[in-house]
């Protein structure tokens, strides 16, 4: 299966401004006081969990947790980790599944407005388990009714979505991912897509991006360019 074209689209673009994240963040370089800090969250998630083997797949319920590390006002990142059990599609019952990945997560703002555009990538690892009932597999001759199938794949993740910070020390956020593998050394494709909806929690008591200085330095910054040069602060200071 191809990658869609906006995940080539949204590459391009965090290549193209991740030099200047800091000014499109409204936040001049050397003004923000912005202190590391590690986060905690989850919240609950939707996902396809195996698109090879769940021919009538649908997207099941599960539960997602996650561990971050904020090493920049627009750069976090996340270790995380998923669960989906007691589900059911097709051909195949009690399916379980279990997701762990690692993820690097970039912030941009959206215009003036209190939300992000967050874009993920990352790679994990997928765990997955169910029982077939027949008859619909494709090559349901290999399998017999009570058969136990498993898969596990290592693989690369790529999302976007939205956040927002809210109260002091929260961010809530909701995206869409998708994880790319290869079964057997086959054609790299997508194995699972999924829904995320997430509450962050700053485990020091402080606000996302030290003591709101993220919000303070954009509005100072409000209707002024985009881009501030030094080299046209001192030419003008010079005439």
């Amino acid at each position: 299966m191809k990658v869609p074209g906006i995940f080539l689209l949204l590459i391009l673009f965090f290549a193209a401004h991740l030099g200047a994240q800091e000014t499109y963040m409204g936040i001049v370089p050397g003004s923000a006081k912005f202190h590391p800090f590690i986060s905690i969250g989850g919240g609950p998630c939707f996902s396809v969990i195996n698109n090879r083997k769940e021919v009538k797949g649908n997207y099941k319920p599960g539960d997602h947790f996650f561990i971050g590390i904020h090493t920049k006002p627009w750069f976090y990142w996340s270790f995380e980790y998923s669960g989906f059990v007691n589900h059911a599609s097709g051909s195949i019952n009690d399916i379980k599944a279990w997701n762990s990945e690692l993820d690097g997560n970039f912030l941009f703002d959206i215009g003036q407005t209190k939300y992000l555009f967050k874009f993920l990538f990352g790679a994990g690892h997928l765990d997955w388990r169910g029982t077939y009932i027949g008859p619909s597999l494709n090559d349901n001759n290999k399998y017999y009714i009570g058969m136990r199938l498993m898969e596990k794949w290592y693989c690369g993740n790529l999302g976007c979505g939205v956040a927002r910070t809210l109260g002091r020390g929260f961010m809530i956020s909701a995206d869409y991912r998708m994880r790319f593998a290869s079964e057997k050394k086959d054609l790299l494709s997508i194995s699972d897509t999924g829904f995320y909806f997430d509450v962050a929690w700053n485990i020091h008591g402080k606000k996302f991006y030290g003591e709101n200085q993220h919000d303070m330095d954009k509005k100072q910054n409000k209707g002024k360019p985009g881009r501030i040069y030094k080299w046209m602060k001192n030419r003008r200071s010079q005439n």
